[in-house]
């Protein structure tokens, strides 16, 4: 991350203020008609072989291309220019979107990643402020033209730390058999139609990618050429956007941590995804008020430390409405085609701006883009709740791998619980108690969960105590307590197990009539609860010392650790080393 934001901060310095901002809609043309071929020949190979030793040979041959771009810089050649921005953002692309997400796969199973994806995130950004902090100083000293020979130690550093991982570490077992159709670009296509078919938030993921570049490289257009208007030497410019990229991947931190994590636990998916469009609007509404430096800068941030922490986890998170057998199909398609023809796109749109439109135009323009990605996220979050519950519902995919996006529910999706929990099926009826504990008032389910047929269904009674012991609805304690006095001994167990789990204090006159039940599950919970509750009833001890000296059935001994465990109560262990 160091070497690819000091290489990238010295290439843009470079090309605005040789080339200036009008010559990026030529760049963004060239790049997104280049992309497409390179990323298609890219895809063939990069699972075909070691990810490491691939990586060596790009990183080796950015050496030599470095050699190239400093000997070439003594022309004055505005073609060199375009050729060192272009192949600096092709080197982060291939870097930083490809092979080091390629490499990550190597070495950790899914479950380390998403246990590890937080401090990964958290090194790029560390790379990043390392990255920009060099450029900040060394630009006081040197020419950017001369601070590109420093490129060649990053380009070691990161080579040195490649040999060193390909010596020590083993890769996991078959990660790099991939199947060729995961990465041939004739096949993808082949196959999206019926893929859209099926999940139609791939289309609004295709429309987002393009508006997004669109958007990006609006913005950019538009804070460079204010930069340029500012920073009068290549020096001042290089200098300020190292400053920037450190100060920008401090703030990134503090996002990731202080806002993203939180925000994806609180709101889910579907409410955080349109907080970036947001962003992006204010920031285009901003900038038809006022074009000064400020301004840009907030339009800079927006693009990169708010953009990363933000946009990019939320994003990432949305491709969990795609079955896992097709997202590698589904993502080499958008972030490679797509992206490439979005940013082709950009570039005319840019260009067309500037030759006809004027500037107060081009941004008004902007400003309606960003209220329309605003409205395409929108109708992402909505098929992305649909087609997660069809998977759900499918069995392709298990809630707790997808409960980033399932954290809350609306409200319109209470008939479809409802449907879930009268069901025939046991899947649907767990989905369906699954569901209804992330949607406001689960308790208005109450009739449909008495309904549900729990004798001998072990599986459904926990997944209602794990349901109803964690309900906040007013009213929900006192509904238990009544259970308690139910002739189904069944909802008795269930209502007991709920009480001991939420943590509620259960009386003695509740649990002494528990005694006479035939069920030795809810008799067992009984003595749980009383030996919980420190009760000096001398009936309940009696009763209760007498079934703790008995055999116990197996099945009863699995209630009596469910229910002993979600009491958190430690002093009960020694029951746990008895069963």
């Amino acid at each position: 991350m160091a070497l690819n934001v000091f290489a990238y901060t010295l290439a843009s310095s470079l090309f605005i203020y040789h080339a200036g901002a009008e010559g990026l809609p030529l760049s963004y043309i060239a790049i997104g008609l280049v992309s497409v071929p390179l990323y298609t020949g890219f895809s063939q190979v990069v699972d075909r072989y070691s990810h490491s030793r691939i990586f060596t040979y790009l990183l080796l041959g950015g050496i030599l291309l470095v050699a190239v771009f400093r000997t070439a810089i003594e022309s004055q050649l505005l073609l060199v220019y375009y050729a060192i921005y272009i192949g600096f953002y092709f080197q982060w692309r291939l870097h930083l979107d490809i092979l080091l997400p390629s490499s990550i796969s190597d070495y950790f199973t899914s479950r380390e990643y998403n246990h590890y994806v937080t401090y990964l995130t958290m090194a790029q950004g560390v790379g990043g402020l390392l990255g920009g902090g060099l450029t900040m100083v060394l630009a006081n000293r040197f020419s950017s033209e001369d601070m590109l020979l420093v490129l060649p130690l990053l380009y070691g550093l990161v080579i040195a730390q490649l040999s060193y991982l390909e010596s020590s570490e083993e890769p996991i077992e078959g990660s790099h058999l991939k199947a060729k159709s995961n990465s041939a670009l004739v096949d993808n296509l082949k196959v999206l139609p019926l893929l859209r078919k099926r999940y139609p938030i791939i289309d609004f993921l295709i429309t987002s990618i393009i508006l997004w570049v669109i958007l990006y490289s609006l913005a950019e257009f538009e804070y460079f050429r204010i930069y340029s208007q500012n920073f009068t030497t290549e020096r001042e410019l290089t200098h300020f956007l190292g400053l920037f990229r450190a100060v920008s991947d401090i703030l990134q931190l503090l996002l990731l941590y202080f806002v993203t994590r939180p925000g994806i636990k609180h709101l889910g998916v579907v409410g955080m995804n349109p907080i970036y469009p947001i962003t992006t609007l204010l920031g285009f509404i901003a900038l038809s008020l006022s074009g000064n430096l400020p301004v840009a800068i907030g339009l800079n941030f927006n693009n990169a430390a708010w953009e990363t922490a933000i946009n990019q986890p939320i994003y990432t998170l949305n491709f969990n409405a795609i079955p896992a057998s097709f997202v590698g199909r589904v993502r080499s398609l958008v972030d490679g085609l797509f992206y490439s023809l979005g940013l082709a796109l950009a570039g005319v749109l840019l260009w067309i701006c500037e030759s006809f439109l004027g500037h107060s135009k081009t941004i008004l323009l902007g400003t309606i883009l960003a209220a329309l990605f605003w409205l395409v996220r929108h109708w992402v979050s909505q098929s992305y709740l649909k087609s997660l519950l069809a998977m759900l519902r499918a069995g392709s995919v298990r809630l707790n791998d997808v409960s980033e996006g399932l954290d809350r529910l609306p409200d319109n999706y209470a008939p479809q619980i409802s449907q879930l929990l009268q069901s025939e099926t046991r899947a649907d009826r767990l989905l369906g108690l699954q569901l209804a504990a992330r949607i406001d008032r689960p308790s208005r389910f109450i009739i449909e969960i008495e309904r549900l047929p729990f004798e001998d269904e072990t599986k459904l009674q926990v997944a209602t105590i794990e349901l109803l012991s964690s309900v906040k609805d007013i009213g929900i304690s006192d509904y238990l307590r009544d259970r308690l006095k139910s002739p189904r001994e069944t909802l008795q167990s269930i209502a007991l197990a709920s009480l001991l789990a939420s943590r509620k204090p259960i009386s003695d006159d509740e649990l002494r009539p528990l005694l006479n039940a035939s069920s030795e599950e809810l008799f067992a919970l009984t003595c749980v609860a009383a030996e919980n509750a420190k009760s000096s009833d001398s009936v309940l001890q009696k009763a209760c010392e007498k079934f703790w000296q008995s055999n116990i059935e197996d099945r009863t001994q699995q209630v009596l650790i469910r229910g002993i465990s979600s009491t958190g109560n430690k002093k009960l262990i020694p029951r746990l080393h008895q069963i």
